[in-house]
């Protein structure tokens, strides 16, 4: 396959899905790694997508979206989900883990006063939880603040849930792919963190806005056997219910 029409085929794939994993792609394209990062390097000097680790995305997306400009999307989605988890999931003498989200956010008016303790990494949420004066016992990481989400990563706040026992994770992601199974997120040191987390937890119960199925971004998560229960908003269709229903977790629509 020439050059021009290897760009032509990874530009339409990175416009149909957002994300390019340079990983097999290779061998799918029958050429050396070291030519597709050649591309990809080529690509990103035109301005027409942007390198990551482990591969690339959208020039539109290079920027991970801010808290602030995230909070406000799918809000009465993300609003009727999180009463759906806490109502679910949420028992008074409970140590919940909370990652930085804004689904995961709107949790925190829905969780019983007092009886619990929260663990996070994210400001927000300790913003959050502290003005609403539950009564809660509050544990934040330190390590690195990111000014883009908020919240604290590096391997400080990796090692601060090593060794944490939690009855339930809650997490969200930016996109889950049902035919692959490919839960992803953007930025690897926030994903880092997230993997310390659900480790810390017997159960993950993950949150999401219909919006993001079929989306998929940089990097996995965690694979989506390991995740509990999906709560989601009826925006899904049959289809995808059942194909990830197949893939381990339980989905709960609310």
């Amino acid at each position: 396959m020439l050059a021009h029409e290897r760009h032509r085929l990874l530009l339409r794939r990175l416009e149909e899905t957002g994300a390019l994993e340079a990983r097999g792609l290779g061998a799918e394209l029958g050429v050396a790694a070291m030519t597709i990062w050649r591309d990809l390097r080529m690509l990103e000097r035109q301005g027409l997508l942007k390198r990551v680790h482990g591969g690339a995305i959208r020039a539109d997306r290079a920027q991970e979206p801010e808290f602030r400009q995230k909070e406000g999307r799918a809000l009465a989605e993300k609003r009727r989900i999180a009463s759906t988890a806490a109502r679910l999931f949420v028992r008074p003498g409970d140590v919940i883990l909370l990652e930085g989200g804004t689904t995961v956010a709107e949790l925190l008016p829905h969780i019983p006063p007092r009886g619990l303790t929260l663990m996070t990494n994210s400001l927000p949420i300790l913003s959050r939880a502290q003005a609403l004066g539950r009564g809660w016992q509050i544990h934040c990481s330190g390590g690195v603040l990111s000014p883009v989400s908020g919240n604290f990563v590096g391997p400080e706040a990796v090692r601060f849930f090593h060794g944490k026992y939690a009855a339930t994770f809650f997490m969200s992601a930016t996109g889950l792919d049902p035919k692959t199974g490919a839960l992803t997120d953007p930025n690897p040191v926030e994903i880092e963190v997230k993997r310390a987390m659900a480790r810390a937890a017997q159960r993950v119960v993950l949150l999401l806005d219909s919006r993001k199925i079929g989306l998929r971004s940089v990097q996995e998560v965690i694979p989506l056997c390991d995740v509990d229960t999906l709560v989601i908003d009826c925006g899904i269709s049959a289809t995808d219910r059942r194909t990830i229903a197949r893939r381990g977790p339980r989905v709960r629509v609310c």
